[in-house]
């Protein structure tokens, strides 16, 4: 499922800073950090590329010997299934706290899976505390590498260590192989709608901890995913929601983070639950896709929950969703369920289908014959005649059309809309917003 090369899994108790360490690691932000105990919850992956070698970095939750609740059970089988893919193993552990009853059970939990380890000691900021350091090779895992992942002292080391640990594994090698060439989709949609089920669903694995509890998911959680010979990012964010009490800071932070994966995306693909009324934040959502030229697509989930289904339904479903998204009646609308594996994968087929419409170029000589078309056709009014000079496709992805007028002004936005109608009516572009460009001759 995953690209072949070398997995490496960070595990520890609670508030070690695994996520900051796999932040430093990754030289990215992508991993939630908080002082609130449990705020990694699922399985996440990123890459890092050290002297030529590239390899998966896995974060995963604190450590928990009795989880209390179905979230902590969840996060607990998510560790379980870390380590179990994974080549190797960093266990850190809290050079501040020192020693602990549990960092001896994980350390038996670390020897039992039989993987090779690194024990990391985080938060070493200073000679001092590197030297108490020393103190957890009595959990016998070998060396202890100090580090401080705050401010990334011992770090270089460490990674030396691991591609070392790595060559001796014969593992994969592939310092070329970056996800920029990933089909990203960022699931998107109000808390309980589905969104880490259907993930689950399609990778058929339970990727991503699930529970009726709201706010489940509280961070971004990319899965890399192969299908149909197309590598997918699927990109799992927490739900967004609008209340008239404000959220607390953590639910805050998760929904920014949020936010900030539908502009890091190719496609949205915005979940609603199908046996609930579409409301404003759903709106939203989608103009939110829709501003920023983000491919999209509607996934009426918990299709299985819906009464009195007949052979009707789907189209005064799908009449009733194009009225109330009049905006947007371009976007490819999919009917799932996730409990009973119904269309989960048409997801992928649809995304697949969008990424080439948004790749679609249309010759300039084409799109003049066309645009002399558009205007014999309904020639704008005499007094706001635009006098369209040029019209071509500047880029792909979203795909964008320059207008060239003799007053740019004169461009009304109603006309603009007649020529987009008139684009999606004879080329398609389903599921992509188009983006014009209006300019002006001297």
């Amino acid at each position: 499922m995953y690209l072949n090369k070398a997995t490496v899994a960070i595990i520890g108790r609670e508030n070690v800073g695994k996520s900051s360490l796999f932040n430093r690691l990754t030289e990215e932000n992508s991993a939630m950090v908080s002082a609130v105990a449990g705020t990694t919850r699922d399985r996440k992956f990123g890459e890092v590329l050290w002297r030529g070698q590239n390899f998966w970095l896995i974060d995963t939750a604190g450590y928990d010997l009795i989880p209390d609740n179905n979230i902590k059970k969840g996060a607990l089988e998510q560790i379980s299934l870390a380590i179990d893919e994974a080549d190797l193993l960093l266990f850190v552990v809290d050079s501040q706290v020192g020693l602990n009853p549990m960092d001896r059970d994980i350390a038996n939990l670390a020897k039992k899976s039989k993987k090779p380890v690194i024990l990391v000691a985080n938060k070493s900021d200073n000679q001092s505390l590197r030297f108490e350091a020393e103190l957890f090779g009595k959990l016998g895992l070998g060396d202890v590498w100090p580090v401080s992942a705050s401010n990334g002292s011992g770090t270089g080391d460490l990674l030396d260590q691991v591609v070392k640990q790595i060559a001796k594994l014969k593992l994969s090698n592939d310092a070329n192989e970056r996800t920029s060439k990933y089909l990203k989709l960022a699931f998107l949609g109000q808390p309980n709608v589905g969104k880490s089920s259907i993930i689950n669903g399609i990778l058929k694995e339970k990727r991503l901890v699930v529970s009726e509890q709201a706010h489940t998911t509280r961070e971004p959680n990319s899965i890399y995913f192969n299908y149909k010979k197309q590598d997918f990012e699927l990109i799992d964010t927490a739900g967004i929601r609008r209340g008239k009490n404000s959220p607390v800071e953590l639910e805050e932070k998760s929904i920014e983070r949020s936010l900030d994966a539908i502009h890091k995306s190719h496609i949205a693909i915005l979940v609603l639950d199908a046996s609930q009324p579409i409301n404003k934040q759903d709106l939203h959502l989608a103009g939110i896709a829709n501003d920023h030229y983000k491919g999209l697509i509607l996934v009426m989930n918990k299709w299985d929950q819906v009464p009195n289904k007949d052979a009707k339904i789907i189209y005064k479903f799908t009449k009733e969703i194009h009225a109330t998204f009049a905006f947007m009646k371009w976007v490819p609308i999919i009917f799932t369920s996730a409990t009973k594996d119904v269309r989960l994968k048409s997801i992928l087929d649809t995304a697949l289908k969008i990424q080439q419409e948004r790749r679609k170029k249309i010759p300039n000589g084409e799109l003049h014959l066309f645009l002399l078309s558009c205007l014999r056709k309904n020639p704008p009014p005499y007094l706001k005649n635009p006098h369209i000079r040029e019209f071509e496709q500047a880029h792909t992805n979203p795909p964008t059309f320059t207008l060239v007028a003799k007053n740019k002004k004169w461009i009304h936005f109603s006309y603009l809309r007649y020529i987009e109608n008139q684009l999606r009516e004879r080329y398609g572009f389903e599921g992509t917003p188009i983006k014009f460009i209006k300019k002006q001759t001297k």
